[in-house]
């Protein structure tokens, strides 16, 4: 059930198990945003990087469920696509790209 455990997470007596697990998700996905657009020229708008959060997310919960002690969670997904998202929103509006040196793939090589 959507949100059900990040709820639960929310209501946990203590701090850092929240903090842990819900930023965790979001940070781990951040890098990603940043890289779909810096790599592939194709995945420039926010929808193709949003698809590609939700599918390697959904990819990776769907291995969790083949390994012991380990979960399939909706909510990871959820927390995931929106760390993918943050990365692209970061890049775009703080052109960092450009501070780093990197060009985003938008022309066409011949």
């Amino acid at each position: 059930m959507p949100f059900a455990s990040i709820n639960e997470l929310l209501n946990h007596f203590y701090y850092m198990v929240p903090l842990r697990n819900i930023l965790g998700n979001i940070i781990l996905f951040t890098p990603l945003g940043f890289i779909l657009i810096l790599k592939f020229k194709r995945l420039n708008n926010m929808m193709s990087v949003v698809l590609v959060g939700v599918l390697s997310s959904t990819f990776i919960e769907i291995i969790q469920l083949l390994l012991p002690n380990r979960s399939f969670d909706i909510d990871d997904i959820i927390l995931n696509t929106l760390g993918t998202m943050i990365g692209l929103l970061i890049l775009k509006v703080t052109k960092i790209e450009k501070i780093f040196g990197f060009t985003v793939v938008q022309e066409q090589t011949n």
